[in-house]
């Protein structure tokens, strides 16, 4: 008896160029770019070592980049305030 074999599929947004380096990496590796992103997640589920650190290598500089963020927030603000106090005076 053959299973039936459904496909889900997933909306991801990637930066332009980013895109288009992926496409010509895939296509001078004679693959889709479905079946690359395929392989990576079916042996990221499976618990891959070197995919599971590349991910904790991610989430590393995702925080350090929203603490970047959070910090030149910060410093807009205080420009903004000194701007006003030299405004006023």
């Amino acid at each position: 008896m053959t299973s039936l074999i459904t496909k889900k599929s997933i909306h991801v947004n990637l930066l332009t160029q980013t895109h288009g380096e992926f496409r010509v990496f895939c296509f001078k590796n004679g693959l889709s770019m479905q079946e690359v992103v395929e392989g990576l997640v079916s042996r990221l589920i499976e618990g891959d070592p070197r995919l599971i650190k590349m991910v904790e290598r991610l989430k590393v500089e995702r925080n350090d980049k929203s603490i970047r963020k959070l910090l030149d927030t910060d410093t807009d603000s205080i420009y903004a305030e000194l701007e006003k106090s030299d405004k006023t005076h």
